[in-house]
């Protein structure tokens, strides 16, 4: 089974994080900094999801984790300018990276962050019609 990390449980990574899900292929963990959300809300926790308080903002936190808590991939569903940390992040730790940006300075900051990374980086996946 793959583990994933979902940065952000608004709306879309709540649906991200019930895709992967309902595929049984998933060990999800829902980052953010507040669960309160009527779509993240809906999702119980269970043996697949483990929703954990981080703010993804601060580096070191967002660090501790994923080194403490190994996972396969890293999904950002965060608003654009929070996605070049994650990829840093997604990069120091060998994490594959995936992001929903239609911003083009962030893709091409996340496009040099991805130089010479050992894992995938797929920015803007989010765009119609999508990955």
């Amino acid at each position: 089974m793959h583990k994933i990390i979902v940065a952000g449980a608004g709306k879309i990574g709540s649906l991200i994080s019930t895709l992967f899900l309902d595929s049984g292929d998933y060990q999800v963990t829902l980052l953010d900094t507040n669960f309160d959300g009527h779509d993240v809300r809906r999702l119980q926790e269970s043996a697949i999801l483990r929703k954990v308080v981080v703010d993804v903002s601060d580096e070191k936190s967002l660090d501790a984790f994923v080194r403490d808590n190994p996972h396969d991939a890293i999904v950002s569903s965060l608003p654009f300018y929070c996605n070049p940390a994650v990829a840093q992040c997604a990069k120091k730790f060998n994490l594959h990276y995936f992001d929903l940006t239609e911003d083009t300075e962030v893709t091409a900051a996340i496009k040099k962050i991805a130089e010479g990374a050992n894992t995938a980086f797929v920015p803007q996946c989010g765009l119609a019609p999508g990955f």
